[in-house]
């Protein structure tokens, strides 16, 4: 297999990385590696995809950024314009950055898991997914002459 350019997912998650930084209004370092974690996951395996080759892989990855993405500008966009009071309203509200890369893992696992199941048509992944290896692999009853 050669490999597969993946510069565009990239460049998404680099941009999307460093306008989080900047939204959340934080300096880099420790805590922003943890809000940024799923990041920097997905920046990692999409490098490791592309030089595979793995076409399977690149769709999960895309599967893992369609669930993610939405999620974290959501948090920092609503934390920046402090809509609804999210960045002022309590004490406590910066304690969304602290459980961030565990509400974005989950789905993010889900999507990739869908991604990863949609990468190729004529797997048998894929298959179940849309019914036609269970369809096919359910025998249907055959009458004889003895049922009327």
């Amino acid at each position: 297999m050669g490999s597969i350019d993946t510069k565009i997912i990239q460049a998404v998650i680099a941009v999307s990385a460093i306008a989080f930084l900047f939204l959340a209004n934080v300096t880099p370092g420790i805590g922003s590696l943890w809000i940024l974690s799923p990041l920097i996951i997905l920046y990692a395996r999409s490098v490791m995809a592309g030089k595979r080759g793995n076409n399977r892989h690149v769709t999960a990855v895309k599967g893992f950024l369609f669930l993610v993405l939405p999620i974290m500008w959501f948090v920092h966009i609503q934390w920046y314009f402090d809509i609804a009071g999210a960045a002022t309203g309590s004490s406590t509200s910066a304690l969304i950055f602290a459980v961030l890369p565990i509400y974005c893992l989950i789905p993010g696992a889900v999507g990739y898991i869908i991604g990863y199941a949609a990468g190729s048509g004529k797997d048998r992944a894929w298959q179940v997914l849309v019914g036609t290896f269970c369809r096919d692999a359910i025998p249907t009853p055959q009458l004889s002459c003895w049922d009327s």
